[in-house]
């Protein structure tokens, strides 16, 4: 159904979770990932990536139980299982089937440390730990998805969390995990623009304009369904935000559109939006 986008593509979590599970069959897996893409390829661009991540969630809450309490050994069968399931060129695409496969991976091994589920806990000292300590290829699908245990540990602090992720050396991790975190203020409701903005400019200058650009994808991920862009839109226009800043929140609002929407609604939201802050002269196809 065109509706399984809703929620953040949380059907295929479970569906996929759950068709791994009994199956073990990854061909079946692949197969029904394929048919999910070409299926809805016309309505949204993400439903295949969604169904991989699917994958990788399933088979770390499927892990053999004597490896339970041992997060790297949980894993290990879980990458193997995307590398071989995603069948990506080489080197894979940034956020090809790998990508997505492997950040499932990563965010089933964070919800069931958070959980306390399989022997598991969440190192308190050092969230990142099994990050720093994975293969260069799956880092940044680690760190994105250990952000929600540095929220959790920080009791929703967003500047304190801010401050942890901030201790990532590497831009290309670093970067890419303060956006997973300022889109959680969407999920947690705190959708005030002015405090986000002060929130954003307080940051590492690194941090300040990716910040304003996540907060707009936030109500994209987390808007009613349908009219997720309404909000996102409506925070990229906000007069509290510098040009550099509306240029870089309407870049990537724009180019995430196809995720929701087909290319004509896409293209119709695009030719709204003032010309000069149009992405990609509104192409989608």
């Amino acid at each position: 159904s065109e509706k399984s986008y809703y929620c953040g593509y949380g059907f295929y979590h479970g569906f996929m979770e759950t068709l791994f599970q009994r199956e073990e069959d990854m061909d079946q897996a692949r197969r029904f990932c394929e048919y999910a893409d070409q299926e809805l390829r016309r309505t949204t661009s993400d439903a295949g990536g969604a169904c991989y991540h699917g994958i990788g969630r399933g088979a770390v809450d499927g892990s053999d139980p004597r490896s339970w309490g041992n997060p790297k050994a949980m894993i290990k069968a879980g990458l193997a299982l995307c590398e071989l399931v995603s069948n990506d060129e080489n080197p894979p695409p940034r956020y090809g089937k790998l990508y997505r496969c492997v950040s499932g991976v990563f965010n089933g091994l964070e919800i069931l440390s958070t959980q306390s589920k399989y022997r598991l806990s969440i190192n308190k000292d050092d969230p990142f730990w099994v990050c720093e300590n994975t293969e260069e290829r799956y880092k940044e699908a680690c760190f994105t998805q250990f952000v929600v245990a540095v929220i959790n540990i920080t009791g929703n602090d967003f500047v304190k969390s801010a401050m942890i992720i901030d201790t990532i050396k590497e831009e290309s991790y670093a970067i890419p995990s303060l956006q997973a975190l300022v889109v959680e203020l969407v999920n947690k409701g705190r959708t005030n623009y002015e405090e986000t903005i002060n929130f954003c400019r307080n940051l590492s200058a690194r941090f300040r304009i990716p910040c304003t650009s996540a907060f707009a994808e936030g109500f994209l991920k987390y808007g009613p369904p349908e009219k997720e862009y309404v909000q996102a839109i409506n925070f990229c226009n906000s007069n509290l935000l510098t040009d550099n800043e509306k240029i870089s929140c309407f870049d990537k609002v724009l180019s995430l559109l196809r995720i929701w929407y087909t290319a004509d609604k896409s293209y119709s939201i695009c030719m709204e939006v003032e010309q000069k802050y149009r992405w990609g002269d509104c192409n989608y196809n």
